[in-house]
Protein backbone atom coordinates (compact mmCIF):
# COMPACT_ATOMS: atom_id res chain seq x y z
CA UNK A 1 0.00 0.00 0.00
CA UNK A 2 1.57 3.29 -0.97
CA UNK A 3 -1.18 5.73 0.03
CA UNK A 4 -4.37 6.06 2.07
CA UNK A 5 -6.44 5.40 -1.11
CA UNK A 6 -5.39 1.70 -1.08
CA UNK A 7 -3.22 1.87 -4.16
CA UNK A 8 -0.45 -0.69 -4.73
CA UNK A 9 2.50 -1.08 -7.06
CA UNK A 10 3.51 -4.36 -8.68
CA UNK A 11 5.23 -5.80 -11.71
CA UNK A 12 3.26 -5.53 -14.95
CA UNK A 13 3.58 -9.27 -15.60
CA UNK A 14 1.75 -9.87 -12.29
CA UNK A 15 -1.41 -8.04 -13.34
CA UNK A 16 -2.93 -10.86 -15.40
CA UNK A 17 -5.19 -12.74 -13.01
CA UNK A 18 -4.55 -10.42 -10.05
CA UNK A 19 -8.08 -10.48 -8.66
CA UNK A 20 -7.50 -10.67 -4.89
CA UNK A 21 -4.84 -9.21 -2.60
CA UNK A 22 -4.10 -11.27 0.50
CA UNK A 23 -2.44 -10.30 3.79
CA UNK A 24 -1.36 -12.39 6.79
CA UNK A 25 -0.95 -15.46 4.61
CA UNK A 26 -0.50 -18.52 6.87
CA UNK A 27 2.22 -21.11 6.48
CA UNK A 28 1.87 -23.46 3.53
CA UNK A 29 1.14 -27.13 4.16
CA UNK A 30 3.97 -29.69 4.52
CA UNK A 31 3.24 -30.82 0.93
CA UNK A 32 3.78 -27.19 -0.27
CA UNK A 33 0.08 -26.53 -0.99
CA UNK A 34 -0.89 -22.94 -0.27
CA UNK A 35 -3.26 -21.84 2.49
CA UNK A 36 -5.33 -18.70 2.21
CA UNK A 37 -5.77 -16.22 5.07
CA UNK A 38 -9.19 -15.51 6.59
CA UNK A 39 -11.60 -13.70 4.27
CA UNK A 40 -11.16 -10.52 6.34
CA UNK A 41 -7.53 -10.42 5.13
CA UNK A 42 -8.52 -10.73 1.44
CA UNK A 43 -9.37 -7.70 -0.68
CA UNK A 44 -10.67 -7.51 -4.26
CA UNK A 45 -8.63 -5.70 -6.90
CA UNK A 46 -11.00 -3.10 -8.37
CA UNK A 47 -8.63 -1.45 -10.85
CA UNK A 48 -5.29 -2.36 -12.42
CA UNK A 49 -3.08 -1.04 -15.19
CA UNK A 50 0.52 -1.48 -16.26
CA UNK A 51 3.15 -2.47 -18.81
CA UNK A 52 4.89 -5.84 -19.33
CA UNK A 53 7.72 -5.22 -21.79
CA UNK A 54 10.87 -6.59 -20.14
CA UNK A 55 13.55 -5.25 -17.81
CA UNK A 56 12.94 -1.58 -17.00
CA UNK A 57 9.49 -1.67 -18.59
CA UNK A 58 7.58 -4.01 -16.27
CA UNK A 59 5.39 -2.10 -13.84
CA UNK A 60 1.83 -1.88 -12.68
CA UNK A 61 -0.50 -0.26 -10.21
CA UNK A 62 -3.64 -1.57 -8.57
CA UNK A 63 -6.41 -0.26 -6.38
CA UNK A 64 -8.06 -2.42 -3.77
CA UNK A 65 -11.66 -2.58 -2.69
CA UNK A 66 -13.15 -3.56 0.66
CA UNK A 67 -13.11 -6.95 2.37
CA UNK A 68 -16.16 -8.82 3.71
CA UNK A 69 -16.24 -6.43 6.71
CA UNK A 70 -16.36 -3.33 4.52
CA UNK A 71 -12.75 -2.42 5.37
CA UNK A 72 -10.09 -1.40 2.88
CA UNK A 73 -6.51 -2.54 3.51
CA UNK A 74 -5.58 0.89 4.87
CA UNK A 75 -8.64 0.87 7.15
CA UNK A 76 -7.74 -2.60 8.46
CA UNK A 77 -3.97 -2.23 8.88
CA UNK A 78 -3.49 1.56 9.14
CA UNK A 79 -0.13 1.72 7.38
CA UNK A 80 1.39 2.45 4.00
CA UNK A 81 4.89 2.94 2.61
CA UNK A 82 5.22 6.04 0.42
CA UNK A 83 6.70 6.08 -3.07
CA UNK A 84 10.17 7.61 -3.31
CA UNK A 85 10.74 10.67 -5.50
CA UNK A 86 14.18 9.39 -6.47
CA UNK A 87 16.12 6.13 -6.28
CA UNK A 88 19.46 5.92 -4.43
CA UNK A 89 22.38 4.49 -6.41
CA UNK A 90 23.81 2.68 -3.37
CA UNK A 91 22.88 1.57 0.12
CA UNK A 92 20.70 -1.22 1.41
CA UNK A 93 17.41 -2.31 -0.14
CA UNK A 94 14.89 -4.69 1.41
CA UNK A 95 12.13 -6.85 -0.01
CA UNK A 96 9.15 -8.31 1.81
CA UNK A 97 7.69 -10.84 -0.57
CA UNK A 98 5.94 -14.14 -1.13
CA UNK A 99 8.50 -16.13 -3.07
CA UNK A 100 8.69 -19.87 -3.54
CA UNK A 101 10.88 -21.54 -0.90
CA UNK A 102 12.56 -24.94 -0.68
CA UNK A 103 11.03 -25.34 2.80
CA UNK A 104 7.38 -26.09 2.00
CA UNK A 105 5.84 -24.36 5.00
CA UNK A 106 7.59 -21.09 3.99
CA UNK A 107 6.75 -21.20 0.30
CA UNK A 108 4.73 -18.18 -0.81
CA UNK A 109 4.42 -16.83 2.71
CA UNK A 110 5.80 -13.41 3.60
CA UNK A 111 9.57 -13.36 3.97
CA UNK A 112 12.05 -10.52 4.45
CA UNK A 113 15.50 -10.14 2.91
CA UNK A 114 17.84 -7.20 2.42
CA UNK A 115 21.05 -6.50 0.56
CA UNK A 116 22.95 -3.87 -1.40
CA UNK A 117 21.75 -1.77 -4.29
CA UNK A 118 24.25 -2.68 -7.03
CA UNK A 119 23.50 -0.20 -9.81
CA UNK A 120 20.85 1.87 -11.57
CA UNK A 121 19.82 1.80 -15.20
CA UNK A 122 17.62 4.44 -16.81
CA UNK A 123 14.42 2.72 -15.65
CA UNK A 124 15.77 -0.33 -13.81
CA UNK A 125 17.49 -1.08 -10.52
CA UNK A 126 19.90 -3.95 -9.89
CA UNK A 127 20.09 -5.29 -6.32
CA UNK A 128 21.59 -8.23 -4.45
CA UNK A 129 18.66 -9.39 -2.32
CA UNK A 130 17.59 -13.02 -1.84
CA UNK A 131 14.45 -13.21 -3.96
CA UNK A 132 12.96 -16.07 -5.93
CA UNK A 133 10.09 -16.89 -8.24
CA UNK A 134 6.92 -15.53 -6.69
CA UNK A 135 8.63 -12.37 -5.42
CA UNK A 136 7.74 -10.52 -8.62
CA UNK A 137 5.76 -7.41 -7.85
CA UNK A 138 7.14 -7.07 -4.32
CA UNK A 139 8.18 -3.57 -3.33
CA UNK A 140 11.88 -2.78 -3.13
CA UNK A 141 12.30 -0.50 -0.12
CA UNK A 142 15.12 1.83 0.90
CA UNK A 143 15.09 4.60 3.49
CA UNK A 144 11.47 3.81 4.40
CA UNK A 145 10.19 4.41 0.85
CA UNK A 146 9.30 2.24 -2.15
CA UNK A 147 12.09 2.68 -4.71
CA UNK A 148 11.05 -0.04 -7.16
CA UNK A 149 9.33 -3.38 -7.74
CA UNK A 150 10.89 -6.82 -8.19
CA UNK A 151 10.58 -7.93 -11.83
CA UNK A 152 13.23 -10.20 -13.32
CA UNK A 153 15.48 -13.15 -12.65
CA UNK A 154 16.36 -14.45 -9.22
CA UNK A 155 18.14 -17.71 -9.91
CA UNK A 156 21.77 -17.68 -11.10
CA UNK A 157 21.44 -14.24 -12.69
CA UNK A 158 21.15 -10.58 -11.76
CA UNK A 159 18.07 -9.39 -9.84
CA UNK A 160 16.35 -6.51 -11.60
CA UNK A 161 13.47 -4.31 -10.62
CA UNK A 162 11.65 -1.43 -12.20
CA UNK A 163 12.52 1.94 -10.69
CA UNK A 164 9.62 3.74 -9.05
CA UNK A 165 10.70 7.05 -10.62
CA UNK A 166 10.24 5.66 -14.16
CA UNK A 167 8.20 8.35 -15.93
Amino acid sequence: IYNTYNCFVTAGHCLNGADVLQFNVPASSPNCSLNNPPVADQFPVIAADGVNSGVGADYGAMKSGANNLGQTPYDRYGIFIPLANSVPSSGTASVNGYGVDEQCERTQTQQFHDGPIVSLGGTSIEYDVDVTFGNSGSSIIANGQIIGVVTHCSSSCVNYGNRIDDP
